[in-house]
């Protein structure tokens, strides 16, 4: 049996309920859950290619830890949404989206917590 991602993603997601969404690229796969009752912002051919894309950012920073360091998590503010991306060692990325009304500082240790359990 294999991990379960599914339940990963809910663990985060119970959170705070103005976690919009998680989403978990490892190992060439990708796994997401929306919070319930919301509908996405993107469609799911622009979720996958979003996940694409974090995962090229994420490559050029992983350049740059032997002069900086390993990155902990990334943030982007957008106007609809913040978006934080945590490294899951160097195999994968799980994306978390959450309201402009929740600080998202404010759930950062938890999701790493929740992380470093899976996956250590």
């Amino acid at each position: 049996m294999g991990f379960n991602y599914d339940e990963f993603c809910e663990k985060i997601l119970r959170i705070n309920e103005k976690i919009r969404y998680v989403g978990v690229y490892h190992k060439g796969e990708f796994h997401s859950k929306m919070q319930k009752g919301l509908k996405s912002l993107l469609s799911e051919a622009e979720i996958k290619n979003s996940a694409v894309e974090a995962v090229k950012r994420w490559e050029t920073r992983l350049s740059m830890a032997s002069k900086l360091g390993k990155a902990v998590y990334s943030l982007t503010k957008y106007e609809k949404v913040n978006r934080m991306t945590f490294p899951i060692n160097e195999d994968g990325l799980i994306l978390v989206s959450v309201e402009t009304r929740l600080d998202p500082n404010s759930i950062v240790e938890k999701i790493i917590e929740i992380r470093d359990r899976a996956f250590s």
